[in-house]
């Protein structure tokens, strides 16, 4: 909120365990439309961008990811060859060395891995409006026409808020014509210590209830963040302090910025 008071173009969404290897003035040219669409020929409403940036393995999912769609061909993205005009909301920047995978892949598979893509052979692509990726909070670029969707819940565990809020986030886009783009690896991730087997325990909230979440906010209708929230309150997504944080979050918005939510 004291970024937003300030009149900030861009909020940097940047986890403690990564280390930045871009600059500004090339994060600013990925808002402005240099990018890629994604052919939705497939049909599917759910993508993993993962394996367009060049992934080790041939099952690879980010954190957030429906497990019940890890196998599923059709939410692999596929490339057209069109420069898209669109109003970027967010640009998600994948992390080398340790990238933001479940604890299921953790388990699994081989980490640390790098994406082999770079910013010279692969442009960031915009996901299609109406089509969902999950995304964190450890490397995303937010503009300024989505800084109202930056409300990261506060009642459940660290490991599932970010997660939800990508979806609540572009359920919004999607209705306000923002879109969400991915782009190549601008983080290197020193991960901190971390137990697996506590992640786990703490994902559970991913694994068990994001296919949900992903339905529902492909049929909601609503355009007030707040009546999302307690939507989700009744659907047990959330805590009831998250109500009163939306509240909060809100009217705090509106008075910094004289816009409503």
């Amino acid at each position: 909120m004291y970024a937003i008071h300030h009149k900030a173009k861009y909020i940097w969404d940047f986890d403690d365990d990564n280390n930045g290897v871009f600059d500004l003035i090339e994060i600013e040219r990925l808002t402005k439309g240099e990018s890629v669409t994604v052919c939705n020929e497939k049909g599917s409403k759910l993508f993993n961008p993962y394996p367009y940036f060049g992934v080790p393995e041939t099952r690879v999912w980010p954190r957030g990811f429906p497990l019940e769609s890890i196998k599923d061909n059709k939410t692999i993205p596929q490339i057209c060859d069109t420069k898209v005009s669109v109003t970027v909301g967010a640009i998600q920047c994948l992390a080398n060395e340790q990238p933001d995978v479940d604890a299921i892949f953790r388990f699994t598979r081989n980490v640390p891995f790098n994406f082999s893509a770079t910013k010279e052979t692969h442009k960031p692509f915009v996901v299609p409006k109406q089509t969902f990726s999950p995304f964190n909070a450890q490397a995303t670029l937010w503009t300024s026409s989505a800084f109202k969707y930056m409300a990261l819940p506060i009642s459940i565990n660290g490991r599932v808020s970010d997660i939800w809020k990508s979806y609540i986030a572009q359920y919004f886009f999607y209705r306000s014509d923002l879109r969400l783009a991915f782009s190549v690896p601008y983080v290197v991730q020193e991960r901190n210590i971390h137990s697996i087997s506590a992640d786990f325990n703490a994902e559970l909230d991913i694994y068990e209830k994001v296919g949900a979440l992903f339905n529902l906010v492909m049929n909601m209708k609503d355009d007030n963040l707040v009546s999302v929230y307690e939507y989700l309150y009744s659907r047990n997504f959330i805590e009831k302090s998250d109500l009163s944080f939306i509240k909060v979050w809100t009217e705090t918005f509106l008075k910094v910025t004289g816009s409503n939510v």
